[in-house]
């Protein structure tokens, strides 16, 4: 049990810096010189709901995993995109502290729905880091089809670790978990 734990800490310091390096490469591939510009094609802020079924408890358990993103955007230019959606399901065996230690999620590809449209992104990286009580889940990767095709996808998903621990502790288990997400997708040229 002490080792799984010193691991599990380990585990987090490598994803804090792998999270940190991706950010840090996907910076300097914005901004590394002035002849590479990024425009924002899209930006948006909404909300991120994960549901299990069945409930999570402290026993592994095989439980269908939904994560439903809603969010209103803005553009620049063409087409007006005014909100988007992002669905996606999955089955994982889970308990509740693999969820507390960050809940991973397949890393691609991720559809999204816009009402102007719908787009593909392939994820290249993906990291959850948990600092304090948030996990913070970050997705960066291209949109390979649809709307904004050739652009850069940046997500961000925080969920606050008080709100897992009260589900799990409840009877009935972790049943869902609600946060906050943003979204952009820039345009390299």
């Amino acid at each position: 049990m002490l080792f799984a734990s010193v691991i599990r800490r380990a585990g987090r310091r490598i994803a804090s810096i792998v999270t940190v390096g991706s950010l840090v490469a996907v910076g300097a591939l914005l901004f590394s010189t002035p002849a590479a510009a990024a425009t924002a094609l899209v930006e948006c802020v909404g909300s991120n709901k994960i549901t299990f079924s069945p409930p999570l408890t402290g026993t592994p358990t095989l439980t269908a995993i939904s994560i439903a993103s809603s969010s209103t955007c803005i553009t620049v230019g063409s087409p007006q995109v005014t909100s988007a959606t992002i669905a996606v399901s999955f089955f994982a065996t889970r308990d509740c502290d693999e969820v507390l230690d960050g809940l991973d999620v397949p890393a691609s590809p991720l559809p999204l729905t816009w009402n102007a449209g719908s787009s593909v992104a392939t994820v290249n990286v993906a990291n959850v880091v948990v600092q304090g009580q948030a996990q913070i889940s970050t997705q960066i990767g291209t949109v390979t089809s649809g709307l904004f095709t050739g652009g850069t996808f940046l997500r961000e998903a925080v969920l606050l670790n008080l709100d897992i621990s009260a589900g799990c502790l409840s009877p009935g288990g972790l049943s869902e978990i609600d946060g906050t997400s943003s979204m952009t997708i820039v345009d390299l040229f």
